[in-house]
């Protein structure tokens, strides 16, 4: 059998925490038949499935309105690692191995929560001073346009640090980016 795997939620309080990812194929979405429940409204009925074989683990999009990413790339099939970054819809899940899940279901999450008693200065500091420059021009209220004429480089890059700004702070939006840490910038 395949590694042993689990999600573990980090976005969408309504759901569960953590899903072990069992041998054969397992539905995700917003129905009650599906085997993973996600009642969230950016989640289809039948959004995606997860098949769990000798081959490894793989997540397959069924035509959902809002698609199914790893790692931050919309797929229509792709292989699931320990590591991966699973994104349904607005859900997003860690993908761990059995000790990670333990650990979490134990209370220790605190990789995965932002405002973690470490705080969200510890979360920042994982910004690059280009990345950092970008976000206190985003939270006011800058254009990516605006931001790249002000710092003098181009919009293609200004573009690629907002998206890897959300990555690392979990977040999908500027309004989710304002919402979690715009009193918390300086």
């Amino acid at each position: 059998m395949s590694d042993d795997l689990w999600l573990i939620n980090r976005s969408i309080e309504s759901s569960n925490g953590v899903y072990h990812l069992k041998p054969g194929c397992q539905t995700v979405g917003r129905s009650l038949k599906c085997d993973i429940h996600i009642d969230h409204k950016t989640i289809s009925r039948f959004h995606a499935a997860i098949v769990v074989d000798d081959h490894g683990v793989v997540v397959r999009d069924l035509g959902s309105c809002n698609g199914t990413f790893v790692n931050d790339h919309r797929i229509v099939e792709a292989t699931l690692k320990r590591g991966n970054t699973l994104r349904i819809g607005q859900g997003l899940f860690d993908v761990v191995d059995r000790n990670d899940a333990e650990r979490f279901e134990d209370g220790d999450s605190t990789k995965n929560n932002p405002e973690s008693s470490h705080g969200a200065e510890e979360w920042l500091n994982q910004l690059s001073p280009a990345q950092f420059r970008v976000v206190r021009l985003l939270l006011r209220a800058l254009s990516e346009k605006q931001v790249a004429h002000q710092l003098r480089i181009s919009e293609h890059t200004v573009h690629n640090h907002v998206k890897d700004v959300y990555r690392i702070l979990r977040v999908h939006s500027r309004a989710e980016l304002i919402t979690q840490y715009g009193a918390k910038l300086p």
